[in-house]
């Protein structure tokens, strides 16, 4: 009778080993066809799957998101491990907590436009590969050594694009509940390799329309690396500067509201002649140093100002008045105060 039960637990162990090396290449062929053809615009493939049957967990290896249209990467993703958060469990839930590693974001018009197409539905198509990939509903994401590219074609040389690189974020209570409603994040990374960028904030994502609030900290911003860019879409074109900006925004019942504050120091607008490709090219970079030299902070060589905005029945508005009187009382002994100003909160 020993015998029987010692064969049967050997066959159990035998069954048991055989679908855990078995069930990766299974799930992954089927989430392969399923990425395939999910999307009107995009495609998916994941490269490899493994799971973690003592921690309840699975990971994706390499998932990269591609334009069906022209076979460009839009996004690639390294890792993603996905868990069952255990503190969950106790207070009666059953959620995952995801975290994705060297997850690289390249947008650019292409990509854009591909959204905007009659047949595009991002947000549909989002909500299904996500339903598919992460059966159980997410409490918590965490990005990992994350990065966002933005080029008019990916074409361009790395040194004319905008980039945000080495990405840290966290989101918190994805899923909410009306006794825990909101949801937090925070971000935060580096633009041009030297630019520290911040952002915090909060969703009510149970509100129709969604309801958020967001603080935005840019610092060391150097303008002439990003001289490339400005050129093609200001245009200006800097021989020096760096920028340090600060911004709330908030969007409640449809309506969103804001303000941002730069703080431009060691600034000089008027380049190479050269540089000038056209009378109105000449033109901007002749009022912008004719600006910089009034509304100059003497003391610290710094342009500052507060520029409120808000939208109204659908329309975007700036206080262009409150700007120009913030900039002229900057320039004569009256500083705009740098940092976050906490004015701003959800209801």
């Amino acid at each position: 009778m020993k015998k029987i039960w010692q064969w049967i637990l050997i066959i159990f162990v035998v069954i048991l080993i055989a679908v855990r090396m078995a069930l990766p290449s299974i799930v992954l062929k089927k989430a392969n066809q399923y990425l395939e053809t999910f999307s009107p615009v995009y495609t998916a493939h994941i490269q490899d799957l493994s799971l973690n049957i003592w921690r309840m967990a699975y990971t994706f290896n390499q998932l990269n998101v591609r334009m069906k249209a022209n076979n460009k990467l839009f996004l690639n993703i390294d890792e993603i491990d996905v868990s069952i958060a255990w503190r969950e469990i106790f207070k009666g839930r059953l959620l995952t907590d995801v975290v994705t590693t060297g997850a690289d974001f390249f947008l650019n018009h292409e990509v854009i436009n591909g959204t905007k197409s009659n047949e595009a539905t991002p947000k549909q198509d989002a909500k299904n590969a996500t339903d598919k990939l992460f059966p159980l509903r997410i409490t918590r994401i965490e990005l990992r050594e994350a990065s966002f590219q933005f080029g008019e074609l990916m074409s361009e040389p790395q040194s004319e694009r905008w980039k945000i690189s080495g990405v840290e974020g966290v989101m918190l209570n994805v899923n909410p509940v009306k006794t825990n409603p909101i949801t937090f994040f925070t971000l935060k990374g580096s633009m041009f390799d030297r630019a520290a960028f911040k952002s915090a904030g909060k969703l009510k994502r149970l509100e129709t329309p969604l309801a958020w609030k967001s603080d935005i900290e840019i610092q060391r911003f150097d303008l002439v690396a990003a001289n490339p860019i400005f050129k093609r879409t200001l245009p200006l074109t800097f021989t020096s500067g760096e920028l340090d900006l600060y911004s709330e925004v908030k969007s409640e019942n449809g309506t969103i509201r804001g303000y941002v504050k730069p703080f431009l120091t060691k600034l000089h607008v008027i380049g190479n002649k050269n540089d000038f490709q056209s009378p109105k090219h000449f033109f901007i970079e002749i009022m912008s140093a004719l600006g910089n030299a009034i509304l100059r902070k003497s003391d610290t060589k710094t342009v500052a100002m507060r520029i409120p905005f808000h939208t109204e029945s659908g329309e975007f508005k700036i206080d262009t008045g409150e700007a120009i009187e913030t900039a002229i009382e900057n320039g004569f002994g009256k500083p705009v105060p740098a940092g976050i100003e906490n004015s701003l909160d959800l209801k």
